[in-house]
């Protein structure tokens, strides 16, 4: 889907709902992992904030509970902290 541009992306990524995104099939990932990408950077970008569009109680924790792993760049929660363990990490 190399049609959709960033703008046309930004405004998918902020119009659909989470619970949309995580029901919506697409077999070959093409669109998925795109949106995935823009909410993340929504969530994360105090300049992206989508206002009034979203509904506050949709996100179960808050983006600055964001970390990224210095090992394999993956990032995770405060939660996944506690009991998830990097496979490239020096333990």
């Amino acid at each position: 889907m190399s049609c959709l541009n960033p703008a046309l992306l930004k405004k998918l990524a902020s119009r659909v709902t989470l619970q949309k995104l995580v029901n919506l099939k697409d077999s070959k990932d093409r669109l998925t992992s795109k949106l995935y990408a823009r909410k993340l950077v929504q969530l994360t970008d105090a300049d992206e904030c989508i206002d009034g569009e979203e509904d506050e109680d949709e996100w179960e924790s808050d983006a600055s509970d964001l970390s990224l792993c210095i090992n394999c760049n993956d990032l995770f929660t405060s939660e996944q902290e506690e009991w998830e363990v990097c496979p490239k990490a020096k333990v």
